[in-house]
């Protein structure tokens, strides 16, 4: 009688173990998919923040080229099609 009771307290320490194992598996999955989808997110967002940077210099980058190319007309005395035929020459 003792042995049957012993193997059933057992048998159910077992089971209940291996359920809440199971259990514990299911969420630690759960927060490590949620973290993976987070950091997808994130840098989705990082390289939006990056192409929007970008396109910023960029724009900057053909202001201070036609503001150079200005100064240079308005010092050299000479059109812009010259000074970028002596370039091309040169």
């Amino acid at each position: 009688m003792i042995g049957v009771v012993t193997f059933l307290g057992g048998t159910l320490a077992w089971y209940s173990g291996a359920i809440e194992k199971r259990y514990a598996a299911q969420r630690d999955f759960g927060h490590l998919k949620r973290n993976q989808e987070n950091i997808s997110r994130e840098v989705g967002e990082l390289f939006k923040e990056q192409d929007r940077r970008f396109d910023q210099l960029e724009k900057e980058n053909a202001e201070i080229k036609s503001l150079l190319m200005s100064a240079l007309t308005r010092f050299s005395g000479d059109s812009i099609s010259a000074i970028m035929r002596k370039r091309d020459e040169g």
